[in-house]
């Protein structure tokens, strides 16, 4: 607030410039921290509606597939669209048990 609002406010409610400094001298780190709980008890609910991707198992299995596609390319093709349904199942599951094993 300015020094002006503070002294037409003060005015309008009957308190005088050193009753406001006193009211914040008393209570203003209080109000503070309260304010500051606040804050940490919405960040932390915020991070726990976003959950983590289990990014190393993800990334082995996509790695897998690959070597695997390539050493299947030169016996069957149809066999390397099998791995790669295969990986996307794995990855799905991984992903939805990731999920579901954090708690709410």
């Amino acid at each position: 607030m300015t020094e002006r609002q503070l002294t037409v406010g003060s005015q309008s409610a009957g308190l005088d410039e050193h009753e406001v400094d006193q009211f914040l001298v008393r209570y203003g780190d209080t109000i503070d921290d309260r304010i500051g709980e606040i804050l940490d008890e919405l960040l932390e609910e915020r991070m726990r509606q976003h959950q983590r991707v289990p990014v190393l198992p993800l990334t082995t299995t996509v790695v897998a597939a690959t070597v695997i596609s390539l050493i299947l390319t030169w016996y069957s093709p149809l066999a390397v669209a099998v791995v790669w349904c295969a990986t996307a199942v794995i990855c799905v599951s991984l992903t939805h048990a990731a999920r579901l094993s954090k708690p709410r």
